[in-house]
């Protein structure tokens, strides 16, 4: 069974004396102890006190760089607090398991912890759903979360610990037997000690981890925010892999449940370019420099008079539109395809020459292929 590290310390100390364990070193060791429990318990206390208003916390969502910093140094004293909270519990337990210092105290000790433990996460994941969704450039990581995640685990993992000592404790109450059964079965009729002397450690309980769980939706909402941070998952490893499958799943119905855009006309599209003008009326100001004009008879632009408004903005249009921006021309072609042109550099034997070139989509908005319509060799 382990033993809490102040008493193991104590032990060793006590080993390398003759005789039997001065009483006085035991009193220093419990005094060590209830000092390290009291301070940790302060300094949680300290981490929820102040709970953050929800006009910091809309600010924060917003840009407000200076909410973003204080709530940032929050969420850590929090997260730390979540850590302190779990080291009482362990040592408190630990210490009424080896029979020492005064047991109601710890006993306290041991129960104000985990309701401090409890505020601390509800608090620490309002402030991270906040942060996670914030215009203020890496106002939370997912590195940052996953830390936070690793300290609810370790809660977890101490809860289960603490389950057996208790457990042990419970189990290991003396029995009654004969007569002083029966006597003592009346006894505790009439309000008296139950039969079964429970120790002070049998008599506590486990506290279970929040549902859901702390951070979960955080990190999705920061992925769903920032789709960059997620290779940052694959950083989780197998210790954290249940809360990457929920992460996940929680991002899949941020998606599922956003509205769809609505579909645009690509003649809407047009309208809105900021080109003067498009298709045939292109004129020799709307070319850099370096364009070589269309030469060939296909080479000359489409009419945007031509453009199906069956066809819209969706797919891979769309995402083409806003990573290369307006087109020079637009139009549909006689094959039903939607072409969109663009000026673009091309390989010219070793080097590169300005190209215009076509890219043909399909009627749900589907790159069929681009090809070059006119190069400047």
């Amino acid at each position: 069974m382990a033993r809490s590290p102040l008493l193991v310390v104590a032990a060793l100390l006590a080993g390398c004396l003759s005789g039997p364990q001065p009483a006085a070193l035991e009193r220093e060791t419990d005094d060590r102890l209830v000092r390290q429990i009291a301070d940790q318990l302060r300094w949680a206390k300290d981490a929820v006190a102040s709970r953050a208003e929800k006009d910091e916390l809309d600010a924060a969502r917003a840009a407000d760089a200076d909410a973003v910093t204080d709530l940032r140094k929050r969420l850590r004293k929090l997260t730390a607090a979540v850590e302190r909270t779990t080291w009482v519990r362990e040592a408190a337990a630990l210490s009424l398991q080896e029979g020492g210092g005064d047991e109601p105290a710890l006993a306290a000790d041991f129960e104000r912890a985990a309701q401090l433990r409890s505020e601390s996460l509800e608090e620490a994941d309002e402030i991270a759903q906040a942060l996670a969704v914030s215009k203020v450039p890496r106002a939370l990581t997912l590195s940052e979360l996953r830390n936070a995640l690793l300290g609810v685990r370790r809660a977890q993992e101490a809860e289960q610990r603490l389950a057996k000592i208790i457990g042990k404790a419970a189990e290991s109450a003396p029995q009654p037997h004969g007569s002083d059964a029966h006597a003592s079965d009346a006894h505790a009729s009439d309000g008296g000690t139950p039969a079964a002397q429970v120790s002070t450690l049998g008599r506590l309980s486990t506290t279970p981890m929040p549902v859901p769980r702390p951070f979960i939706s955080a990190a999705a909402k920061l992925l769903d925010e920032h789709p960059d941070e997620g290779k940052g998952l694959a950083s989780f490893g197998p210790q954290l892999s249940e809360e990457a499958t929920q992460i996940r799943a929680q991002l899949a119905d941020l998606e599922a449940s956003r509205p769809p855009e609505p579909a645009e006309s690509t003649a809407a599209a047009a309208a809105r370019s900021t080109e003067p003008k498009l298709g045939a009326q292109e004129g020799a100001n709307a070319a850099p420099a370096s364009a070589a004009p269309p030469t060939a008879a296909d080479a000359k632009p489409p009419a945007t008079a031509n453009v199906d408004n069956s066809f819209t903005v969706a797919g891979d249009v769309k995402k083409l539109l806003q990573k290369r921006g307006p087109p020079r021309a637009i139009a549909t072609r006689p094959d039903g395809l939607l072409a969109l042109r663009y000026q673009e550099p091309r390989p010219c034997g070793v080097e590169s020459c300005p190209a215009l070139v076509d890219y043909l989509f399909d009627a749900q908005g589907k790159l069929v292929r681009d090809q070059v319509v006119d190069k400047k060799q």
